[in-house]
């Protein structure tokens, strides 16, 4: 069965609309408000568009995105526009793709100082990031504020399978903060402008990876373009990395740090990578073995 909406829309109520093996046709118009929720469909692409996103940049639509992946479809796709928005990942063990047009048409834009820009919560697994922008254009910060936030549990079991790929970030504290990684992919990454917070220490990183207790393993990163902030990538208790085709420039301390707080990190490559810090040496390594 398929629903075809035209100028329609089902005020769900706060209740749940069920079917059975359901497909939705409805393009980018809102056809759902956000106050209840679907059961038994088959949903390949959701937009926000269904649940009233607007994409102007001024109105919230972290609800709108938010009831779309709600529906647990393959992919959840952002067209041009500017999302202002803070959105959560949770609870999903077959993957979902959160994909843009592109880096230049669609934005995520934070919605205030604090609240993490897009979170995936440790048992989310296989989620990407794609095509996208990921912005906090008033630069403003609580000083642990966060542009992608894949959060641990932790105890040493966060999510696995993450990939962040063609995406711009710039502005939070830490543009991109990876808890308990494993097997995470980052490939063709933009990031600028991390901003320090002198009361937080690991803030003004690019990207921050790990945990400062619990080890974590497989990182691989490549084409990485990062720049100003105070670190280009901080890593901590990290084993299995591996840095590719990536610059890191113009950096207040280290291009990339890593800190171990006992024993010694297993396996680090480095190929075709450039460091240009303008303060402390560009790398820094603690206790590396077979790197």
């Amino acid at each position: 069965v398929t629903l075809q909406f035209r100028n329609a829309k089902i005020n769900l109520g706060g209740f749940t609309l069920t079917g059975t093996d359901t497909k939705i046709n409805a393009g980018l118009n809102q056809i759902f408000d956000t106050s209840g929720s679907l059961s038994g469909f088959e949903i390949v692409e959701a937009y926000p568009q269904w649940f009233g996103a607007i994409g102007d940049g001024a109105n919230d639509d972290s609800l709108a995105i938010q009831s779309a992946i709600n529906l647990n479809p393959s992919i959840v796709f952002l067209s041009e526009g500017t999302y202002k928005a803070s959105i959560t990942i949770e609870n999903i063990n077959t993957g979902i793709t959160i994909k843009g047009a592109s880096t230049t048409k669609s934005i995520i834009e934070a919605k205030d100082n604090f609240t993490p820009s897009i979170s995936i919560d440790y048992q989310a697994f296989y989620v990407t990031i794609e095509s996208l922008s990921v912005e906090n254009t008033d630069s403003i910060n609580n000083g642990s504020h966060y542009g992608i936030h894949s959060l641990g549990s932790g105890v040493g079991n966060g999510a696995s399978g993450l990939r962040i790929v063609d995406v711009n970030v710039k502005n939070y504290n830490i543009n991109i903060k990876l808890d308990e990684f494993n097997s995470f992919f980052l490939e063709n990454i933009k990031s600028s402008g991390a901003v320090e917070d002198v009361l937080v220490p690991i803030s003004g990183s690019n990207i921050y990876a790990g945990h400062p207790t619990i080890d974590s393993v497989g990182l691989y990163m490549s084409n990485l373009h990062l720049a100003a902030g105070k670190y280009g990538i901080y890593l901590e208790n990290s084993e299995g990395i591996q840095l590719a085709d990536t610059e890191i420039l113009l950096t207040s301390s280290h291009s990339l740090i890593h800190k171990v707080t006992s024993g010694t990190t297993v396996g680090m490559q480095f190929d075709n990578c450039y460091f240009d810090s303008s303060g402390d040496d560009s790398l820094y390594l603690e206790s590396v073995e077979n790197g």
